[in-house]
């Protein structure tokens, strides 16, 4: 008769969970990557929110920056999230999307659609299945 081992079972570890950083962290992140003021990074925080905010009224994925936004935030901008870039682990950009995405909201980007600044947008990209 031939013994056999009884089957084992696998179980699969669970990712770690992510814990949602408070905005004075976020900000704080922000400060130390753009190197600007904590009123500077809380603008741009405040900015993405509302940005979010109409994208998610609208049913749309891209808000396209005014010119005012641009001047008096893109510097910033650019610092925490460069042009066409994935979030950093760890990043101000990172801890920005924690703060800011939810349900089914898996990334946040800054992209610039052609060759100059005026056409720089936010867009929000949402897990599709």
């Amino acid at each position: 008769m031939v013994q056999t081992e009884p089957p084992t079972q696998q179980t699969q570890a669970s990712p770690p969970a992510i814990t949602k950083p408070t905005r004075e962290e976020v900000l704080d992140a922000i400060r130390r990557e753009a190197g600007c003021t904590r009123e500077k990074a809380g603008q741009l925080l405040s900015f993405l929110a509302s940005a979010l905010d109409c994208l998610r009224r609208t049913g749309k994925s891209i808000y396209h920056l005014n010119s005012v936004q641009i001047n008096d935030l893109h510097d910033v901008y650019s610092a925490v999230m460069p042009d066409n870039s994935v979030a950093a682990p760890g990043s101000a950009h990172a801890k920005v999307q924690q703060f800011l995405l939810h349900g089914d909201e898996v990334a946040l980007t800054h992209r610039q659609r052609g060759t100059e600044v005026r056409n720089c947008t936010v867009e929000l990209d949402l897990l599709t299945g």
